[in-house]
């Protein structure tokens, strides 16, 4: 049985399954998506969570101006050095928990976010786990990823997105 539940347990840990919750805040922020990743991690280790605002006004030419205004400590060569189309900057912001605001819950996350000073700072860099989940959602390319994306209310009008709707996406 030892045995049993130690392959299980690697299996579930080696398959790094995701849930991902994401909606849109309400105007005036209308232009802010928040995401909660949930990684599991094995029986009795706790799990990753990564709540995650992502800036959906922000075009390509602009993303290295807002980086530098967004995140504290950005370095100022934005995406020098990196052959073009490897940028590793996004649009999105880690958020995290403080005394208002528990980001391990869907409710949490959205009201730090959406409220008018959600406690951001670092980047969520295109090498980062939590871009692995959200930025096929972000770019409409679920198929081949292992997350399993539940959005909230209001998705089908999201401003990142506009051609998935609300309906649960489960990739393979």
């Amino acid at each position: 049985m030892k045995q049993f539940l130690l392959v299980v347990s690697l299996l579930y840990i080696a398959s790094g399954c995701r849930t991902v919750d994401n909606g849109v805040c309400p105007a005036p922020n209308s232009n802010i998506e928040w995401f909660l990743v949930v990684q599991p991690g094995p029986p009795g280790f706790g799990s990753n969570y990564w709540c995650v605002m992502c800036d959906s006004s922000v075009t390509d030419n602009e993303l290295e101006a807002w980086a530098s205004e967004n995140v504290p400590d950005m370095s100022p060569n934005g995406c020098a050095g990196y052959p073009e189309g490897e940028c590793p900057l996004t649009p999105c912001l880690y958020v995290y928990s403080n005394d208002s605001f528990d980001n391990t819950t869907v409710e949490g996350c959205r009201a730090n976010i959406c409220s008018e000073t959600p406690n951001s700072n670092d980047m969520v860099s295109t090498a980062h786990g939590a871009w692995e989940s959200i930025g096929p959602i972000l770019n409409g390319d679920l198929v081949g990823h292992n997350v399993l994306h539940v959005p909230s209310q209001g998705m089908d009008n999201s401003p990142l997105r506009p051609h998935l709707g609300p309906e649960m996406v489960v990739a393979p």
